[in-house]
């Protein structure tokens, strides 16, 4: 007797696109660029403007490698680099998330559950007689 053979496809690959803007409105762009990219850019041009509040020697240079060249050098280096198999942008917005959300409950079973700690409190009335 011969066994029939099942093939199972997965399509799992079908949603994993890589996601990329390739213009603005009507400007091409020179090449694609991810939409997490640019928001750290932005992130970091926007850190530069407060740093030069801050530190008045970040004004003196010129606005091209202040809002340009070192955000985008900066958001190259972190989008190379990994922690914890992540880019540290998002490894570090993964623990904001954690500090501010998830802290103070544990999963069990696929359940939440609040991490609840007993307070325990002792009341020594020793020295105090009580009356009937």
């Amino acid at each position: 007797m011969e066994k029939n053979k099942v093939t199972i496809f997965s399509y799992t690959k079908v949603w994993k696109v890589e996601k990329k803007m390739y213009s603005f409105s009507n400007i091409t762009l020179p090449r694609p660029i991810n939409p997490f990219d640019l928001v750290a850019f932005i992130g970091v041009a926007l850190g530069m403007l407060l740093l030069g509040k801050i530190i008045p020697l970040i004004t003196q240079l010129p606005d091209v490698i202040r809002f340009v060249a070192i955000p985008y050098g900066i958001v190259n280096y972190l989008m190379k680099k990994k922690l914890d198999g992540k880019n540290p942008l998002r490894y570090f917005f993964g623990c904001i998330v954690y500090f501010f959300t998830v802290r103070g409950s544990y999963l069990q079973q696929f359940k939440k559950y609040a991490d609840k700690k007993e307070n325990m409190s002792l009341k020594w009335n020793c020295s105090m007689g009580i009356r009937q």
